[in-house]
């Protein structure tokens, strides 16, 4: 029933793939018009401008319209605001916790020794090494290509995104689960997952570096949706093994998409910086 899953959301992922790639289009001509309203809006004066200028604060209206600013901070409200919901419901243990245990139970019960080394060899994806080894290679390619804000951004990503992890796993402390403990090693703390973050954080970062390489919209969508897959998978690997409950990992993709867009955020305004100054 596990691979079962797997296989139907594989299939799902490749028609949505198929489905994008066939609309490309219209899509693009729905972009168009999206960035079209954008300038729009750079250019017309705002109160909001003024309000800005009233208290000193020396962003133009340009910047704080900005699209990849604004589609950033939509992010990163969007996603806290999901992982605060099961925050919340951690805390206070609401019905979710007993929803976790259900489902820890019911992967417990469909185990297999081949199934097991799958999911163990998924989780390595988003091993400490695996990312410590990623993050070199990408650092030495940036720092080759000279890539200096990508750098920043990459730096900013990663490391600060591993330190955010421990620290929540210690302001929240919740045991592990108790089913699978043949399978656990850790001593540390189960929310959010590590590993979810880990997958979320890298791959998500490498998916950005992508979109800039590739320039076909077929190849584009294909790999943002790989690593999105990519990261459910580990997060399933991580229920399956015991490591996790559900909320674990599901506040861990949110977190890590709310912090990976809050380093958008920040490498993007050094960046409009940088080139203000140049001009």
């Amino acid at each position: 029933m596990i691979i079962l899953g797997i296989s139907l959301l594989l299939v799902s992922f490749l028609g949505f793939w198929i489905w994008l790639a066939r609309y490309e289009y219209q899509i693009k001509k729905y972009l168009k018009k999206v960035t079209a309203l954008h300038q729009e809006l750079q250019t017309k004066q705002f109160y909001l401008g003024g309000f800005f200028k009233f208290f000193h604060v020396k962003f133009p209206p340009s910047w704080i319209f900005g699209l990849p600013l604004i589609f950033g901070g939509l992010v990163l409200i969007t996603s806290s605001w999901i992982f605060g919901i099961i925050a919340e419901d951690i805390v206070s243990r609401d019905p979710l916790t007993f929803v976790d245990a259900d489902i820890n139970k019911w992967f417990f019960i469909r185990t297999s020794p081949l199934l097991t080394r799958s999911m163990v060899f998924i989780s390595d994806l988003a091993s400490f090494t695996t990312m410590i080894i990623l993050y070199l290679v990408l650092v030495l390619i940036l720092t080759w290509k000279k890539l200096w804000y990508k750098l920043v951004f990459l730096s900013l990503s990663i490391p600060g995104g591993m330190l955010l992890v421990h620290m929540m796993k210690i302001a929240f402390h919740r045991p592990r689960p108790s089913l699978h403990l043949f399978y656990v090693s850790s001593l540390d703390y189960s929310f959010p997952s590590g590993h979810t973050i880990n997958a979320t954080i890298l791959y998500g970062v490498i998916a950005l570096f992508a979109l800039h390489l590739i320039q076909r919209w077929r190849w584009q969508v294909f790999m943002v949706l790989f690593f999105i897959f990519l990261v459910i998978l580990v997060a399933l690997s991580r229920i399956y093994l015991g490591y996790h409950y559900l909320s674990d990992t599901l506040a861990a993709i949110a977190i890590g998409i709310a912090w990976l867009s809050l380093c958008f955020i920040a490498t993007t305004t050094l960046k409009m910086a940088g080139d203000k100054r140049k001009k």
